[in-house]
């Protein structure tokens, strides 16, 4: 390689001279040898020109060159210029090979990029698994964007639950207040989308009134021939928000009702996290399977705590039982007729003679 030729063209490329660049970038590299520095950097310069086809052939060139590697780089570089070629089959193979790279430290590009280029193709499932990756990568500076893509797709899959889950959990990495007002919004069509419109508009506004769309002090009075008229006439969701107040308004109300979900949920989990210790020692001492908060059975839980077998749990019963066994013996001395057995029977026997009453046989 043409060192010289390379270190003019590294300084053209940093002082934005793309077209420089290229030509001196060209004179650098030696087709009889590898020059994976020189074609990664061409690839870039010809991307900055917006000539994607020659930028994914410099890639290409450039992973050919084993001692450079990079590959994780050079394939994500190479399948962004394919796609933004319009091939995203190409891009597709090429952005897979990048995120197989266990050494490529910002995989989430590559993933963004995949989700891009299968729903260039309308695989919008593949998509959203891309952008899920992408979300999840720990390197990625701002999972917002990746999660409000994903919510996107849930949508275009008919999921709006997933959807609202999605721009929810944006909204916890969204810091701009521009990125938040246009989740806000996204969150807002995804309840919209799942037909919960309670919690995401509790009222319109007064650009309504219940039933009828007229409002009583306009109307006058109630006009019941005229109701089936006024509710075809009623404004649709586009036209609302297109109306400035309507949709500024809509948007108070979605936050308001996101951040009061956020809180409630917090508090729950603050909640079962005090009493967790309290469920799971009242599962082991009435001998259920499991003594996980989740798994417990409230109302089964409140029956052994109310019923006669629930006084005590396996061990404390079965010491009591030994107690009225050798109990019974010493009454039979005064009367031979008693038998425990068949006072077991009687649940007011059993009652009272339960652990922790205090009464014994005798």
């Amino acid at each position: 390689m043409n060192q010289q030729a390379y270190e003019a063209g590294k300084a053209a490329y940093q002082q934005g001279d793309w077209n420089g660049a290229v030509a001196l970038l060209h004179q650098a590299i030696d087709a009889t040898e590898a020059n994976g520095a020189a074609e990664h950097m061409l690839g870039n310069a010809y991307m900055k020109l917006g000539r994607y086809a020659e930028a994914a052939d410099a890639y290409g060139k450039a992973l050919a060159d084993a001692s450079y590697g990079k590959v994780g780089a050079l394939s994500c570089n190479r399948g962004r210029a394919y796609l933004a070629a319009g091939q995203p089959d190409e891009a597709i193979a090429s952005l897979n090979a990048a995120v197989q790279d266990q050494s490529y430290a910002k995989a989430y590009k590559a993933y963004v990029a995949l989700g891009e280029a299968y729903r260039m193709k309308n695989d919008v499932r593949n998509a959203g698994i891309a952008f899920r990756n992408a979300a999840i990568d720990e390197s990625n500076p701002d999972p917002s964007f990746s999660l409000r893509e994903l919510g996107a797709c849930f949508i275009a899959l008919h999921r709006p639950v997933d959807a609202v889950e999605a721009y929810r959990t944006a909204l916890d990495f969204a810091t701009p207040m521009e990125n938040q007002n246009a989740i806000y919004s996204e969150l807002g069509m995804a309840y919209v989308a799942a037909n919960r419109m309670s919690e995401a508009v509790d009222e319109k506004t007064g650009a309504a009134a219940p039933e009828t769309g007229v409002k009583a002090a306009d109307a006058g009075q109630e006009d019941m021939q005229g109701t089936e008229k006024q509710e075809k006439s009623k404004p649709g969701w586009d036209e609302l928000m297109a109306d400035p107040e309507y949709k500024s308004c809509f948007d108070s109300r979605v936050q308001e009702i996101v951040r009061k979900r956020l809180r409630d949920r917090h508090g729950s989990e603050e909640a079962l996290g005090r009493l967790r210790p309290v469920l799971e020692a009242l599962g082991e001492k009435y001998g259920l399977e499991s003594t996980a908060p989740e798994d417990i059975d409230a109302q089964a839980l409140s029956e052994l705590i109310r019923t006669p077998s629930g006084f005590g749990s396996g061990e404390e019963i079965r010491r009591h039982l030994e107690e009225l066994a050798y109990q019974e013996a010493a009454l039979k001395e005064s009367f031979p007729e008693f038998s425990l057995e068949r006072e077991m029977e009687d649940p007011e026997f059993l009652r009272l003679t339960a652990p922790h009453t205090g009464l014994t046989l005798a």
